[in-house]
This record gives structure tokens, C-alpha cells and sequence, in this order.
């Protein structure tokens, strides 16, 4: 796929300021909302040193994000963590939405 420039968007990345993780990922999420930011997920314009659509995000906190970007390793069960993503795509945009 083609990478092209990326859909960027100030009051999604603002929106995440002090929210609660959406991500919520069992034994790692710190549940301090001062941590939390708009973390991109893996799509397929993803990659190294280039983030996704601001669209294609989720709210999470440091300790989540990390995870999210493969910066600390994490055991997930067999769909456990599109299941993850998905419920906090949904919860992410329930909350923008809502603002």
C-alpha cells in the first residue's frame, strides 16, 4: 500500500488531555489520566517513523501506548487484543463525539 500523507487533526490529539485510557490493557495500564494521549494504531500506512491517521487512534495512557507501540512486551491471548482495540476505538470516539 502507498503510503500518503497522513490525516492529522489538532482537536482528536487535544481531545485525549486528561481522559481516562481507553485501552484499559489488564496488568499494565497505570490509570493516570495525566499520562494519556492519542496513540495511533498499526494500519497499514504504519510504519517506521511514520504514524497513522490521527482517525485510527485510540486514548491511552503512557504505560498502554508503550504496549501499543511495541516499545515493552505484552502476552496476548488469542484475540485479546484486537478485541482491546476495538472496544477502545469504541469507547475513544463514544467520548470525542460526547464532548
Amino acid at each position: 500500500m502507498r503510503k500518503s500523507p497522513a490525516f492529522r487533526s489538532k482537536a482528536l490529539r487535544e481531545s485525549a488531555r486528561g481522559r481516562a485510557c481507553t485501552l484499559q490493557i489488564p496488568g499494565i495500564c497505570n490509570g493516570n489520566p495525566e499520562t494519556t494521549v492519542l496513540c495511533h494504531l498499526p494500519s497499514p500506512t504504519h510504519g517506521m517513523g511514520y504514524k497513522g491517521d490521527d482517525f485510527w487512534a485510540v486514548y491511552g495512557c503512557s504505560s498502554c501506548h508503550d504496549v501499543i507501540d511495541g516499545r515493552v512486551p505484552y502476552d496476548w491471548r488469542v484475540g485479546e487484543k484486537e478485541e482491546a482495540l476495538l472496544q477502545a476505538i469504541y469507547m475513544t470516539f463514544g467520548n470525542f463525539f460526547k464532548s
